[in-house]
């Protein structure tokens, strides 16, 4: 299952909030050598606030192996705060209808098979979380060609809404992913995921 938390409810699972932060530091500071904020290895930013929603995959012993962060664009976020010169209008959507995916991360430390079965979940619990919750669109900013083709083969319905451009030393290009009844039982089907995921209090 895929937990669903939030600042509020985040006494009912334990230390995931420092686990997801942990797990943040592994893949986005260690790995990926992002310069980013971390404190006693765990990676934060100024966008981690009461109004973000993370998507929390934990292993048997309930540590944090894949998650994803997700902003509503009514406040603030990465693209309309960091990087609006990413967007082909320059306009960074407003709206409860479009939220912002961010922090979309699985641990490399696990096996192949492991990793892609919290994958398929993760991205299922995304869409699944926006038709709960009426949104039509997520925006993201995706590094290179890797999470884009990660996203497309998965069955999302992905698009550019920016010319390729660099975020630090990284190739990225801004896009959204388009929220569907379709899109959902399509990555079900494709990454074989049985009926809904997300264990939302």
């Amino acid at each position: 299952m895929i937990d669903v938390v939030t600042v509020g409810n985040s006494h009912l699972f334990g230390d995931v909030l420092a686990s997801q932060y942990r797990l943040r530091y592994r893949v986005f500071v260690e790995r990926e050598k992002y310069d980013v904020p971390s404190w006693g290895d765990m990676e934060f930013d100024q966008f981690d606030t009461p109004a973000s929603t993370y998507l929390i995959r934990r292993d048997e012993q309930g540590q944090a192996r894949a998650m994803a962060r997700l902003i509503p664009t009514e406040t603030p976020y990465m693209i309309a705060s960091l990087w609006p010169y990413l967007l082909e209008d320059g306009k960074p959507p407003r709206s409860s209808k479009v939220w912002e995916a961010t922090r979309f991360a699985c641990d490399h430390e696990l096996d192949a098979e492991t990793r892609a079965l919290y994958m398929g979940e993760l991205i299922s619990g995304c869409l699944e979380f926006a038709l709960r919750n009426g949104i039509e669109r997520y925006v993201c900013v995706l590094k290179g060609k890797q999470l884009p083709r990660i996203l497309s083969s998965a069955g999302c319905d992905v698009a550019p809404i920016g010319p390729a451009s660099s975020v630090g030393h990284f190739p990225v290009v801004a896009s959204r992913v388009a929220v569907t009844e379709e899109s959902l039982f399509r990555v079900r089907a494709l990454k074989g995921v049985s009926g809904d995921v997300l264990n939302a209090p």
